[in-house]
């Protein structure tokens, strides 16, 4: 029994490494093809959809959107709005996902030059 659930548990740890876009053993991938679909990634500068419809931010996402763009770091942005750098990284994955965005100089470039205004987020 414990074996089954080591090998479930290495198997969703694999899943999550692919999504992160970290796994690249080869004979893992082919293992797990029928179980994790194609990864997909948005070309930088259009927007993500769901069903058609665009995603959205939370508030948080927005507010270190904003945070990023006005320069600050993880460290001083989890200071100003009381979470964790951890929390800060969390929520900045998600907005580069949704955005399709590689790093933050470019999430800080779009929010500056206000491409990332309300009616888009």
């Amino acid at each position: 029994m414990v074996l089954l659930h080591r090998a479930l548990l290495e198997h969703a740890h694999g899943r999550v490494l692919h999504r992160m876009g970290l796994a690249r053993a080869r004979p893992f991938l082919e293992r797990c093809a029928d179980d994790i679909p194609a990864p997909s990634r948005v070309p930088s500068g259009t927007r993500s959809t769901v069903s058609g419809r665009p995603f959205r931010l939370t508030d948080r996402e927005r507010d270190i959107a904003h945070l990023i763009g006005r320069g600050l770091t993880n460290k001083e942005i989890a200071s100003e709005l009381f979470v964790s750098p951890k929390t800060v990284e969390y929520h900045l994955s998600h907005i580069y996902e949704k955005f399709g965005l590689g790093n933050r100089r470019e999430l800080r470039d779009r929010v500056q030059r206000g491409a990332l205004t309300e009616e888009n987020f």
